[in-house]
């Protein structure tokens, strides 16, 4: 049967009575004792601070925060916390002292519903409390997102735009930091925040969204544009930090791929030809990448659908271009859409050996062996097939530093016959293979049953580069190697042969001979060839 209020009250009273609160597990026997006397409190709520003291009441608030409707009851009842007397017995006037609000933020999984009872118990709007870290009370709520907190705030005549003075940051920082976004749009449009306020590390609001590692950041920067726009101001789109960055930068240097959120700041005005570090533009950050992830498909796409005229051949304080970086890192997508948009072949220089997939060096760490393998032969065969579609004509150098990489990596089955080999690892994944399409009428299965030269000119090297990304599993390194021989058949049987014309060293191997080499052997037959035409220069110098 539910007891009246005035039991309840006897009853709460009566267990206040018996606990000696300097003992700990009096202090929380009493709450498991007392919960579900609050829980079932019927009528009029208790006068609390003539039952449980101020002291004995923080703890309670700050042990038990995540009894929701306990933190709620102590609100609903109307007690409010007092702030300690000064040496005179006053009320002290000053804003900085540290409240429960503050010692609650410092616990992390204190959830908002709670914390904002908490502001209910403080009570003071009027007020923005400050601890001695320089945290304030609104501060705090638009960090936690507290909407209503907020409001009151905001409707008290609140400056929101005020800062915290170690960090610098406004609410607006904080509320876009902690993906805040009805909050944000509250300060913005009822509190009109500056949308370019800077922190102390000069970082507009927006440096803080484009910063963060979250895959709908694209959905809270398109809300700022929006409703900065609404307001009839403009966002400072292009605006530098202390270290020089922009919101676009941070966007191109980030390991992770925010393609929407590179259209997002283009959409709305971001420099493309903005120079950002080192001399570099946003496109060579785009291009000096290891990985094609799409943001160069979106960097065109969004500049040619706003006219934007974009300087393709800029160089950086090295002297590189945007397509020469793309060809060194091997990303023939990126390269093709360089093409497109009239790089400048005329003054192409093939990356030098320092730099041509120096960035890739690492990735065998972070990626299956196989994948890593056709990455590296589909990507710079793809390369050199776009360049030549171009009208760029390879030099011997520049062929030279394709079948060092090949060397280097063993891009290439090293077994003249690894048939049987290949048959034996094929059982353990035939019907994912046969259900894989590397190609119309063409699956994985069949394609590493086929022989070497029966395919070699059958598949695009973009299919090749593709073909990793597409798949869920890889079957093994063997499988691999077949690819990779596969794909570059058609490059070392042209290229090898070509240059056995113009050199004494390849006479031993006439070109008939030529045709029955696998890979291996043609670039070991090349790189013989090499180091023989080094030593001749050598002695005749």
């Amino acid at each position: 049967m539910a007891l009246d209020n005035h039991d309840c009250f006897k009853q709460l009273k009566s267990l206040r009575d018996k606990v000696n609160w300097k003992v700990e597990a009096e202090r929380h026997y009493f709450f498991y004792q007392v919960e579900p006397l609050f829980n079932g409190w019927v009528g009029q709520l208790p006068i609390l601070k003539n039952i449980v003291g101020t002291e004995e009441m923080s703890w309670l608030l700050m042990n038990y925060y995540q009894k929701e409707e306990f933190v709620k009851f102590v609100a609903s009842s109307g007690y409010k916390e007092e702030p300690k007397p000064d040496e005179k017995g006053a009320k002290p006037s000053s804003s900085r002292r540290t409240t429960l609000v503050h010692r609650a933020a410092k616990i992390r999984s204190y959830s908002c519903l709670a914390m904002t009872s908490l502001f209910e118990i403080v009570d003071r709007f009027d007020v923005n409390y400050v601890d001695d870290s320089g945290r304030t009370h609104f501060h705090l709520a638009c960090e936690r997102g507290l909407f209503e907190v907020c409001r009151k705030f905001i409707d008290r005549g609140l400056d929101v735009n005020c800062i915290e003075p170690k960090t610098g940051a406004s609410g607006l920082h904080l509320a876009v930091e902690h993906n805040r976004g009805r909050v944000a749009e509250l300060l913005l449009r009822l509190g009109k925040a500056d949308p370019n306020s800077v922190n102390a590390e000069g970082r507009t609001p927006l440096h803080i969204i484009c910063m963060k590692d979250d895959k709908y950041n694209h959905v809270f920067a398109d809300l700022f544009f929006k409703v900065v726009k609404h307001m009839e101001k403009k966002v400072a789109v292009d605006a530098r930090d202390k270290m020089g960055w922009t919101p676009l930068q941070y966007v191109l240097q980030d390991v992770g791929c925010k393609k929407e959120l590179l259209r997002v700041l283009l959409s709305n005005g971001a420099d493309p030809n903005l120079i950002v570090r080192l001399g570099m533009t946003p496109l060579h950050l785009i291009c000096n990448r290891d990985s094609d992830d799409g943001l160069a498909e979106v960097f065109f796409k969004v500049t040619d659908d706003t006219e934007q005229e974009v300087k393709v051949d800029t160089k950086d304080v090295s002297g590189r271009t945007p397509l020469q970086y793309a060809v060194a890192n091997l990303l023939p997508n990126v390269v093709g859409l360089l093409l497109k948009h009239r790089a400048d072949l005329a003054s192409f220089v093939f990356p030098s050996e320092d730099y041509f997939a120096a960035m890739l060096e690492w990735r065998p760490q972070t990626l299956i062996w196989g994948f890593f393998k056709l990455r590296l032969a589909a990507g710079a065969l793809g390369c050199l097939e776009h360049l030549e579609k171009a009208g760029y004509q390879p030099s011997k150098s520049d062929v030279s530093q394709i079948i060092k990489l090949f060397s280097k990596y063993q891009l290439y089955e090293m077994a003249k016959d690894e048939s049987k080999k290949l048959m034996l690892d094929i059982g353990s994944w035939a019907d994912k293979a046969k259900k894989e399409i590397v190609t119309e009428n063409l699956s994985l299965y069949d394609l590493v049953q086929c022989r070497v030269e029966d395919v070699a000119d059958a598949i695009e090297y973009a299919d090749y580069f593709s073909f990793p990304n597409r798949v869920g599993y890889w079957p093994s390194d063997v499988c691999a190697q077949r690819l990779c021989e596969t794909a570059a058949r058609g490059f070392f049987r042209r290229w090898i042969g070509r240059l056995a014309g113009h050199q004494e060293a390849f006479a031993e191997c006439p070109g008939g001979i030529l045709d029955g080499l696998t890979n291996r052997e043609l670039c070991d037959i090349f790189l013989r060839a090499e180091e023989k035409s080094s030593q001749l220069a050598c002695s005749s110098s």
